[in-house]
Order: C-alpha cells, then structure tokens, then sequence
C-alpha cells in the first residue's frame, strides 16, 4: 500500500476474482480520487466505509493510500469525505487526521495530538499545524491558531526526543576562524506563499538585507531546498555573492545534519518554518546556536533556541545581537 502503482496492480487482480472484497473496493476509491470524472462518486464510496468501518484507518499502512490521494487533491475537494473521517479522528492515524484537522473538533483534535505516537508518525504533526494554518487565515480564527502551534510544540520536542543524537556532532566552541559561521536554510525556489509570512523567497531576501550589515563579520553559506540556482541569482544582488550553497534533500535526515555540522556553524538560521520536515535534522544539533522564524505556528524550544521576531524590521537588531553573543562568547572561553 506504500506505492500507489502497485497498490492499483494488487487491487486490480483482487477485485477481477473478488468485486466485493472491501479492502480493495476502498484502495481502488482512493486511486480514482484524482479522476475529476470520477471523483464524486468514490468520495461517496469512501465516506461510506469510512462511516461504516472507522477502525479501518486506524493501521498507517491502511490510511496510507487515503492520506496520498487526499494531499494530492488539495484541501478544498471531497468536503463530505474529509468530514466523515474527523467525526472518527480518534479512530484514525495521525496522518491520515493531519488531512482533516479543520474539521476535526477542537478538543477531540487536542487530545489527539497529545496521544503518544511513534517516530514514523511525528511528522503527520507538522503536516497538522501546516493544514491548521490555513484554516487559521479562514474561518478558524484564534482557536486553529492555538492548536496549530499546539501540534508544532508538539512537534518540536517529540523530535528533539526521538531523534537527537546519541554523540555531539560539533565541539561546544570553535577555536579557528575570525568570522561567525552562519548556515541559512532556505525556500528560495519555490513559489508558494505562506499566509502568514509571504512567499519563501521574499523571506530569503528579507533575511538578507537583514545580515547584510554583518557581511564583515560573518560568514555565509546557504542550504537551497528547491533550485540552488535561484538561490544563487537572489545572493548575487547581496554581499554574499561568494556564499557557498548547497542542495538541500526533500527529506533531511541524520546525514543532512551530519554534513552540515561539518562546516563548524555557530549560528544555523531556519527560514522555512513548518514548510519543510526539518525537525529530525534541527534535533541533530547541525549548529552550535539554531534559530527559526517566529511566525505561527513556528518551531520551538527545546528544538530550536531562539526565534526571529514576526516584525521583519528587527531581524538585523536580532541577528546582531545573536552575532556579538557568539564573538563573546568565543572570547570569554579563549
């Protein structure tokens, strides 16, 4: 049930000798999802054996087909579905809830964030402040607001817990080098905008023109997810054409922390937020001092250790501040 073209071989065969076997029935609604003719019809399909048999979905594996089809659809599609499977959330994988979360009641939502959850599942917590955020911007209000940083507190210390480093990838200090060591992780490909904090390259730039003050006293290196290329075009009209950049995986994980480490950064600045499964890496402790932006919902302590104010024109007073701690510090130990 991980690959959805396997999954449509195995259905197909099993349906040819069994049509009534509802394992299948359910696997083949889940692929005809994205068929705009056929849409309506397998919502129908599927909110009914999901009103039927709630504890179907409990198992990820089983909820996983569903979880794809509804992500690749979009929010705004299949509404009777999406509202049957929260009136059952409690019954549900917390991916498969992470797909319906605005519709979900609010204290039944809260007590299923707190329910404990294994590794595989932490990240169906972000995906859950993600969805609660746009609802944030719509009807939702203040109460999404609250549960979307709810599920990102949540989050944030489940992966300090499940996938900090057994060993320190970096000495507390580092000893060699003039300059502060700063790595920025960063969105600035893509085109997407954020409700709460504009489009990831606006932000990228942004950070920018806010460390362009410290060109002297830092340096730079940046972590492109999306094009490295257009990471470079938008470091070119800045100080840090000489910055050095590197791809980002789609997916960080132990390794992406590993060879972040390797370049000794005192400061590791995570302008992506929620956007990106960050957490595993962050947890690593790539850098000696991580900071993330304070939109919300945003990344909190213990993963990360300080925050950017939402008010974009104090990001150079921040930053110089967090710049001149680090000189200090260096000094103190020396």
């Amino acid at each position: 049930l991980d690959d959805d073209a396997l999954a449509g071989e195995a259905t197909a065969r099993v349906l040819e000798s069994a049509p009534d076997n509802k394992r299948a029935l359910f696997v083949d609604a889940c692929a005809r999802l994205a068929d705009p003719a056929a849409q309506a019809a397998a919502c129908d399909s599927l909110a009914a054996i999901v009103e039927s048999r709630p504890r179907l979905l409990a198992r990820p594996q089983m909820a996983r087909p569903l979880v794809r089809a509804l992500a690749r659809i979009g929010p705004a599609a299949c509404l009777p579905l999406r509202r049957a499977i929260a009136a059952h959330a409690d019954a549900h994988s917390l991916d498969l809830v992470a797909q319906v979360a605005p519709w979900v009641e609010p204290s039944t939502l809260r007590a299923r964030l707190d329910m404990p959850c294994a590794p595989g599942e932490i990240d169906a917590l972000r995906a859950t402040a993600m969805a609660l955020t746009g609802d944030a911007t719509a009807q939702g209000g203040d109460r999404a607001r609250l549960l979307a940083q709810h599920a990102a507190d949540r989050y944030s210390a489940l992966c300090v817990a499940a996938f900090a480093a057994d060993v320190p990838l970096m000495w507390p200090r580092r000893a060699a080098g003039a300059r502060v060591r700063v790595v920025v992780l960063a969105d600035a490909g893509e085109d997407s905008t954020s409700a709460t904090s504009g489009s990831p390259r606006s932000t990228f730039e942004s950070l920018l023109a806010a460390l362009q003050p410290l060109a002297e006293r830092i340096e730079l290196s940046v972590g492109a997810f999306g094009s490295p290329q257009r990471a470079v075009e938008v470091l070119h009209s800045t100080s840090f054409v000489q910055a050095r950049v590197t791809q980002m995986p789609a997916i960080p994980d132990f390794e992406s922390a590993r060879s972040l480490a390797a370049t000794d950064a005192d400061l590791l600045i995570d302008i992506t937020g929620l956007a990106r499964p960050n957490g595993p890496l962050l947890a690593a402790r790539p850098a000696r001092c991580v900071i993330a932006m304070a939109d919300v919902p945003h990344l909190a302590p213990p993963l990360v250790d300080a925050t950017l104010p939402q008010d974009r024109g104090a990001w150079a007073a921040t930053l110089a501040t967090l710049v001149v701690s680090v000189v200090i510090d260096r000094v103190s130990a020396s």
